[in-house]
């Protein structure tokens, strides 16, 4: 799907003031265990999340993908990737860790951050 500089920066202005107000979940049901093996693995708490999020910008966004979930063919999810520093869980080393970041961002009203995890393969860049 084709996308513009202008289009991400305005999804992420969008997902940025959906946090700060509190309208959004970070995905930790049963379908979603990459996302607590990231919790589990590093020292990370939903101040840091936010932390990332907000660091994003469209030079992190990977690509946008239609729902594939029944039901939710309409929905279009943005996909970026981000390094950061993270302090192991159960060691002492800050580590670099890539991450995979996919947002569904519900009209104007909620944004779901489904994953949120180590990426499982490299990510390639739009811009």
């Amino acid at each position: 799907m084709n996308v513009t500089e202008e289009e991400i920066e305005r999804y992420l202005y969008d997902v940025r003031e959906l946090i700060k107000r509190g309208r959004y979940t970070l995905s930790l049901n049963d379908n979603r265990t990459e996302n607590k093996k990231l919790i589990d693995d590093y020292v990370i708490d939903s101040k840091k999340i936010k932390s990332i999020i907000f660091d994003l910008n469209i030079k992190d966004f990977s690509e946008k993908v239609r729902n594939e979930k029944e039901g939710r063919e309409n929905e279009i999810l943005y996909i970026f990737g981000k390094e950061v520093k993270l302090l192991e869980r159960y060691g002492s080393e800050e580590v670099i860790v890539p991450l995979y970041i996919k947002f569904n961002k519900l009209g104007n009203n909620y944004v779901i951050i489904i994953s949120f995890h180590k990426q499982q393969y490299p990510l390639r860049y739009c811009f």
